[in-house]
Protein backbone atom coordinates (compact mmCIF):
# COMPACT_ATOMS: atom_id res chain seq x y z
CA UNK A 1 0.00 0.00 0.00
CA UNK A 2 1.09 3.81 -0.81
CA UNK A 3 0.07 6.43 1.21
CA UNK A 4 1.16 10.25 0.41
CA UNK A 5 1.65 13.44 2.52
CA UNK A 6 -1.54 14.98 0.76
CA UNK A 7 -5.07 13.72 -0.09
CA UNK A 8 -4.99 14.29 -3.49
CA UNK A 9 -5.82 11.20 -5.79
CA UNK A 10 -6.81 9.63 -9.07
CA UNK A 11 -10.57 8.77 -10.37
CA UNK A 12 -8.85 4.93 -9.25
CA UNK A 13 -8.18 5.85 -5.68
CA UNK A 14 -4.27 5.41 -6.48
CA UNK A 15 -1.76 8.70 -5.85
CA UNK A 16 -1.36 10.60 -8.03
CA UNK A 17 2.21 12.66 -8.78
CA UNK A 18 1.69 16.37 -9.94
CA UNK A 19 3.47 18.93 -11.94
CA UNK A 20 6.48 19.55 -9.23
CA UNK A 21 8.93 17.89 -7.32
CA UNK A 22 8.00 14.53 -5.43
CA UNK A 23 9.58 11.95 -3.55
CA UNK A 24 8.82 8.14 -3.87
CA UNK A 25 10.12 6.36 -1.12
CA UNK A 26 10.29 2.38 -1.44
CA UNK A 27 11.25 0.22 1.38
CA UNK A 28 9.44 -2.61 3.66
CA UNK A 29 10.25 -0.94 6.81
CA UNK A 30 9.44 2.82 5.66
CA UNK A 31 5.80 1.88 7.22
CA UNK A 32 7.22 1.66 10.65
CA UNK A 33 8.05 5.08 11.35
CA UNK A 34 4.61 7.21 10.62
CA UNK A 35 7.32 10.20 11.18
CA UNK A 36 10.18 8.94 8.37
CA UNK A 37 8.97 10.98 5.54
CA UNK A 38 8.34 14.36 7.67
CA UNK A 39 12.15 14.76 7.29
CA UNK A 40 10.82 15.34 3.06
CA UNK A 41 8.27 17.48 3.57
CA UNK A 42 10.00 21.19 3.39
CA UNK A 43 11.45 19.83 0.27
CA UNK A 44 8.89 18.55 -2.14
CA UNK A 45 5.63 18.97 -2.74
CA UNK A 46 4.61 15.26 -2.48
CA UNK A 47 5.70 12.41 -0.48
CA UNK A 48 4.85 9.12 -1.26
CA UNK A 49 6.12 6.29 0.82
CA UNK A 50 5.62 2.55 -0.42
CA UNK A 51 5.91 -0.74 0.79
CA UNK A 52 4.69 -2.97 -2.29
CA UNK A 53 7.16 -2.46 -5.56
CA UNK A 54 4.55 -2.68 -7.40
CA UNK A 55 2.45 0.21 -5.99
CA UNK A 56 5.33 2.37 -6.41
CA UNK A 57 6.40 1.24 -10.27
CA UNK A 58 2.67 1.76 -10.90
CA UNK A 59 2.78 5.68 -9.53
CA UNK A 60 5.81 6.64 -10.98
CA UNK A 61 5.35 5.01 -14.35
CA UNK A 62 1.83 6.81 -14.84
CA UNK A 63 3.10 10.75 -13.61
CA UNK A 64 2.43 12.50 -16.44
CA UNK A 65 5.39 15.49 -16.17
CA UNK A 66 7.12 17.38 -19.25
CA UNK A 67 10.37 17.67 -17.47
CA UNK A 68 12.24 14.70 -14.54
CA UNK A 69 10.68 15.92 -11.43
CA UNK A 70 10.72 12.06 -9.64
CA UNK A 71 13.23 11.88 -7.02
CA UNK A 72 13.14 7.49 -5.81
CA UNK A 73 15.01 7.01 -2.11
CA UNK A 74 14.52 2.75 -2.24
CA UNK A 75 16.21 0.16 -0.18
CA UNK A 76 19.11 -2.33 -1.65
CA UNK A 77 16.63 -4.86 -2.40
CA UNK A 78 14.34 -3.01 -4.11
CA UNK A 79 16.85 -1.03 -6.07
CA UNK A 80 18.76 -3.79 -7.51
CA UNK A 81 15.79 -5.35 -8.60
CA UNK A 82 14.14 -2.15 -9.95
CA UNK A 83 16.56 0.23 -10.94
CA UNK A 84 18.37 -0.82 -14.16
CA UNK A 85 15.33 -2.20 -16.00
CA UNK A 86 12.26 0.03 -14.85
CA UNK A 87 13.25 3.34 -12.90
CA UNK A 88 16.47 4.43 -14.74
CA UNK A 89 14.89 4.35 -18.13
CA UNK A 90 11.57 6.68 -17.06
CA UNK A 91 12.13 10.38 -18.67
CA UNK A 92 10.16 11.09 -15.35
CA UNK A 93 12.72 10.09 -13.03
CA UNK A 94 15.28 12.82 -12.11
CA UNK A 95 17.66 11.00 -9.25
CA UNK A 96 17.59 7.77 -7.35
CA UNK A 97 19.20 7.26 -4.21
CA UNK A 98 20.29 4.15 -2.30
CA UNK A 99 19.77 3.23 1.20
CA UNK A 100 20.91 0.15 2.05
CA UNK A 101 23.50 -1.71 4.86
CA UNK A 102 26.08 -3.42 2.29
CA UNK A 103 26.99 -0.60 0.46
CA UNK A 104 29.89 -2.54 -1.70
CA UNK A 105 27.05 -5.41 -3.03
CA UNK A 106 25.01 -2.94 -4.08
CA UNK A 107 27.48 0.03 -5.54
CA UNK A 108 28.46 -2.76 -8.02
CA UNK A 109 24.64 -2.60 -9.80
CA UNK A 110 24.55 1.08 -8.92
CA UNK A 111 27.83 2.31 -10.98
CA UNK A 112 26.41 1.03 -14.46
CA UNK A 113 23.15 3.53 -13.51
CA UNK A 114 23.96 6.89 -14.10
CA UNK A 115 20.64 8.30 -12.42
CA UNK A 116 21.46 6.65 -9.04
CA UNK A 117 23.12 9.53 -6.99
CA UNK A 118 24.36 7.84 -4.12
CA UNK A 119 24.48 4.36 -2.03
CA UNK A 120 24.56 4.95 1.57
CA UNK A 121 24.08 3.38 5.19
CA UNK A 122 23.53 6.22 6.84
CA UNK A 123 20.08 7.91 5.97
CA UNK A 124 21.56 11.57 7.28
CA UNK A 125 23.98 11.25 4.59
CA UNK A 126 21.38 10.42 2.11
CA UNK A 127 19.08 13.84 3.17
CA UNK A 128 21.94 15.89 2.24
CA UNK A 129 22.53 14.40 -1.00
CA UNK A 130 18.77 14.93 -2.01
CA UNK A 131 18.79 18.56 0.14
CA UNK A 132 21.65 19.39 -2.36
CA UNK A 133 19.86 17.86 -5.36
CA UNK A 134 17.06 19.57 -4.45
CA UNK A 135 18.68 23.21 -3.43
CA UNK A 136 20.37 22.81 -6.90
CA UNK A 137 16.75 22.67 -9.00
CA UNK A 138 15.25 25.67 -7.11
CA UNK A 139 18.20 27.54 -7.54
CA UNK A 140 17.91 27.14 -11.28
CA UNK A 141 14.05 27.82 -11.43
CA UNK A 142 14.82 31.05 -9.48
CA UNK A 143 17.80 32.16 -11.65
CA UNK A 144 15.23 31.42 -14.75
CA UNK A 145 12.56 33.57 -13.29
CA UNK A 146 14.85 36.38 -12.22
CA UNK A 147 16.12 36.14 -16.29
CA UNK A 148 12.89 36.40 -17.87
CA UNK A 149 11.82 39.90 -16.06
CA UNK A 150 15.67 41.61 -17.48
CA UNK A 151 14.62 39.72 -21.05
CA UNK A 152 11.67 41.49 -21.03
CA UNK A 153 13.01 45.03 -19.49
CA UNK A 154 15.96 44.78 -22.52
CA UNK A 155 12.86 44.68 -25.34
CA UNK A 156 11.37 47.75 -23.74
CA UNK A 157 14.49 49.45 -23.68
CA UNK A 158 15.21 48.88 -27.20
CA UNK A 159 11.71 49.62 -28.19
CA UNK A 160 11.85 53.28 -25.94
CA UNK A 161 14.97 53.99 -28.15
CA UNK A 162 12.71 54.23 -31.11
CA UNK A 163 11.09 57.18 -29.58
CA UNK A 164 12.64 60.55 -29.42
CA UNK A 165 11.03 63.43 -27.75
CA UNK A 166 12.45 66.89 -28.96
CA UNK A 167 13.25 69.23 -26.34
CA UNK A 168 11.51 72.50 -26.80
CA UNK A 169 13.83 75.43 -28.24
CA UNK A 170 16.03 77.23 -25.24
CA UNK A 171 15.42 75.17 -22.32
CA UNK A 172 19.25 73.75 -22.51
CA UNK A 173 21.80 76.10 -21.97
CA UNK A 174 24.37 73.22 -23.77
CA UNK A 175 21.59 72.98 -27.22
CA UNK A 176 24.24 72.76 -30.07
CA UNK A 177 22.88 74.29 -32.67
CA UNK A 178 21.11 77.00 -30.81
CA UNK A 179 24.47 78.33 -29.70
CA UNK A 180 26.17 77.70 -33.27
CA UNK A 181 23.18 80.28 -34.60
CA UNK A 182 23.82 82.37 -31.87
CA UNK A 183 28.03 82.66 -33.12
CA UNK A 184 27.16 82.58 -36.62
CA UNK A 185 24.86 86.01 -35.78
CA UNK A 186 27.49 87.69 -33.22
CA UNK A 187 30.25 86.84 -36.06
CA UNK A 188 27.95 88.52 -38.78
CA UNK A 189 27.92 91.48 -36.71
CA UNK A 190 31.40 91.65 -36.09
CA UNK A 191 32.48 90.74 -39.58
CA UNK A 192 30.79 93.23 -41.36
CA UNK A 193 28.92 95.50 -38.92
CA UNK A 194 25.38 95.22 -40.56
CA UNK A 195 23.11 94.00 -37.67
CA UNK A 196 20.47 93.58 -39.85
CA UNK A 197 21.67 90.78 -41.67
CA UNK A 198 22.38 88.45 -38.62
CA UNK A 199 19.27 89.30 -37.09
CA UNK A 200 17.42 87.98 -40.71
CA UNK A 201 18.94 85.20 -40.17
CA UNK A 202 18.72 84.38 -37.05
CA UNK A 203 14.83 85.07 -37.35
CA UNK A 204 14.62 82.42 -40.26
CA UNK A 205 16.05 79.67 -38.64
CA UNK A 206 14.26 80.37 -35.27
CA UNK A 207 11.02 80.05 -37.89
CA UNK A 208 12.12 76.40 -39.22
Amino acid sequence: MATSTTKHKTNKGKPEIRNGLALAWLDDNVSQDPNAKDIFRPLFEQVFIFTDPGACLEVVESADSEKPCISVLVSGKYGQMLVPDRLQPLPQVKDIYVYCFDITKHNQWAQKCDKVRCVDSDLGKIFKYIQNDVHKIMKQQHQSMDDQPEHMEEQEQEQAEFVVIEPERFTFDNNFYDQLALDLLLKNSDDDGDDDDGAVDFKKYCET
